[in-house]
């Protein structure tokens, strides 16, 4: 059937037995793989299942039998990209199936390497996100912490220049400080949910811990089991 194709022209190979197709394709490159899953050394659905883990990257076809639409719906399902049954099959309809299944296949594997790049994309923004994220951390605590400490400091100096009976100016100058402290200690929290500090120390203290903050906020116990006990991941 194939040799009298008028739709498309093939050249074929044809192994008698697995042993046979294995040593073939360490050898030749293929399109398609038309396989009978009737073998002298194999038979049913094992058949496909030996050929697909050796070849899951070239398309292919099932031959099954008459009786036996089960075994070609279940190598479909599991990578093969249709099935053919024996005894009802035309020139014109196998000349079509491996046809399409060339060029699905084709599809296939370009979408497997659209999502694998997509993938990598992805990977590299989040990459690129956390390093923001930890140079805008370094950059709150480090400048606006010590501007803030800075004022801090000052109006405690001015605490102490203020003359004694001024209580209108003191309280002032106490709120200004308690406002700073609270700003202090916001910049310190923006700073560590921006860049927890403990994940310098490992992503196992920096789970053991949040499951204690979390404790502490909602009373609800935390039993923390890491095993192993130090986890090692890079960034």
């Amino acid at each position: 059937m194939l040799n009298h194709s008028s739709v498309l022209r093939f050249k074929v190979t044809h192994c008698k037995c697995i042993k046979e197709f294995m040593n073939k394709i360490k050898k030749e490159n293929f399109d398609v793989v038309l396989l009978d899953l009737n073998l002298p050394d194999s038979q049913g659905y094992d058949t496909f299942q030996k050929v697909y883990d050796n070849v899951s990257n070239i398309p292919i076809v099932v031959l099954s039998g008459i009786n036996d639409n089960s075994v070609g719906e279940k190598a479909v399902k599991n990578g093969a990209q249709d099935y053919l049954v024996n005894g009802e099959i035309s020139i014109h309809l196998l000349a079509r199936v491996l046809s399409y299944s060339i060029s699905s296949k084709q599809v296939e594997e370009e979408l497997k390497d659209s999502q694998k790049q997509l993938r990598d994309l992805s990977s590299h923004l989040h990459s690129v996100r956390e390093d923001e994220r930890a140079r805008i951390a370094l950059e709150i605590h480090d400048n606006l912490g010590q501007l803030l400490t800075v004022l801090k400091m000052d109006l405690y100096w001015l605490n102490k220049k203020i003359p004694v009976g001024n209580n209108h100016l003191l309280d002032k100058v106490s709120s200004m400080v308690e406002i700073t402290n609270e700003t202090i200690n916001s910049v310190k929290k923006l700073a560590k949910e921006l860049r927890p500090p403990l994940f310098e120390l490992g992503i196992s203290s920096a789970i053991e811990n949040h499951a204690k903050e979390f404790q502490k906020h909602t009373g609800i116990v935390c039993s923390v089991v890491i095993d192993p006990e130090n986890l090692s991941l890079n960034k």
